[in-house]
């Protein structure tokens, strides 16, 4: 016993001289399902409920994860579902791994190396089925187009930072699902549409970590076994 308690305490001041946290044994387990070449993972471990915990895992030079920092955060109104169950309007967020490859903001106040886009009042989300755009980013979209999707600007606080979630994105599947983003949250523990929700300070910070060269990804995951093969 004291031999385990001086190792935990031993590899704690290993991961604070880095500049690190402990990472959970979930949150490890969880990055086994990360690419070969992802080195940051944004790994989200959900609940039965619309509550999670996030941390930002980053894979060192030899191959271990360390968690760069860990915060509260929320996933959709009706929690996680398995991938080729969600839908779109479910209020549910899809369990799997994703690439995180672009982003949106509302003004360009962080420093970063990860692209992101300064959206305006023409930038809609489409999250209609009908159309042949769904699950596509419109920009100098005009009148015509605002009731087919969702206008960026319109949504305030919880825009103000978008990282894009890969999901049903390529190709694209009609009603499988739109706008799966990593946003602020609307206010503490307050649900998602869908999307994965974080403290506003907390989402400034990994827009600020994050680096297209590590090939990020986001790693879904439910505590209990509501994400697997819909059994």
């Amino acid at each position: 016993m004291i031999r385990a308690a001086c190792a935990t305490i031993f590899a704690t001041m290993l991961f604070a001289a880095a500049g690190a946290q402990l990472p959970t044994a979930e949150a490890v387990e969880a990055c086994g399902s990360a690419s070969e070449q992802c080195r940051q993972a944004v790994v989200v471990e959900a609940g039965r409920d619309s509550q999670c915990d996030i941390c930002f895992m980053e894979r060192t030079d030899g191959g271990e994860w360390i968690c760069r920092e860990s915060c509260r955060g929320t996933v959709g109104i009706n929690g996680v579902t398995p991938a080729q169950l969600k839908c779109e309007g479910d209020g549910c967020t899809p369990c799997g791994t994703y690439a995180l490859r672009r982003g949106l903001w509302r003004t360009a106040d962080v420093k970063t190396l990860f692209p992101m886009e300064c959206y305006d009042e023409g930038y809609v989300w489409i999250d209609d089925r009908q159309r042949e755009d769904y699950n596509t980013l419109v920009r100098g979209a005009g009148a015509e187009t605002y009731a087919h999707g969702e206008r960026l600007a319109e949504v305030g606080e919880p825009y103000d930072y978008i990282v894009v979630v890969e999901y049903n994105t390529c190709p694209v599947v009609k009603g499988a699902g739109s706008a799966i983003f990593l946003h602020v949250w609307r206010a503490e523990g307050h649900p998602t549409a869908g999307c994965v929700a974080m403290p506003a300070e907390a989402m400034r910070r990994l827009v600020g970590w994050l680096d297209p060269k590590a090939c990020p990804e986001v790693i879904i995951t439910a505590r209990e076994r509501c994400c697997g093969d819909g059994e």
